[in-house]
């Protein structure tokens, strides 16, 4: 019933995140003129199968320990998150947006990216997060935590794709 629609439908939100954020990077910032269909195909992907079910368990993992709606429930949370969460899901998805796509070289783009976006995701995603545990209400947090993916995987993408300093020698 419910549970299963809304299990099924955050992750696909999610991917939609994903690919929304990787068409911003390549037309916007980009400005590329064709779509690089299989790097919105792996970004897609990794929205869908790696980051939405990762949150969708984390949120309810954080509100079944941390039930309370209090500001310093709200704050352990977000320490929580940004402490054991981020550093794991963020490199990770580096890694394997790296690997996954053929003209990436990932040992490279890790190293030279990884700083920029475990800090970018602790300033944009943990501020938002603050706001999400603080105000939104709970069915609503992954659409909320969406739009702001959205951005979040622009700025992924666009620093997992740049060209390395090293790469012009």
């Amino acid at each position: 019933g419910r549970r299963v629609c809304r299990v099924a439908s955050q992750p696909t939100s999610c991917a939609g995140a994903a690919a929304v954020g990787e068409l911003s990077c390549q037309l916007l910032i980009e400005e590329r003129k064709e779509i690089d269909w299989r790097r919105l195909g792996v970004q897609t992907l990794l929205g869908g199968l790696l980051v939405g079910p990762a949150y969708v368990r984390w949120y309810s993992f954080l509100h079944r320990k941390l039930p309370s709606k209090l500001p310093a429930a709200n704050l352990k949370r977000l320490m929580l998150d940004q402490l054991l969460l981020t550093p794991m899901l963020m490199p990770t998805l580096a890694i394997l947006s790296a690997a996954l796509d053929r003209s990436a070289r990932p040992r490279q783009t890790v190293e030279h990216s990884l700083w920029s976006i475990i800090t970018g995701s602790w300033l944009l995603l943990g501020t938002s997060k603050l706001l999400n545990f603080s105000i939104v209400p709970r069915h609503f947090q992954v659409l909320f935590a969406n739009g702001v993916l959205a951005i979040w995987y622009t700025l992924l993408s666009y620093n997992t794709h740049k060209v390395c300093p090293s790469e012009h020698s």
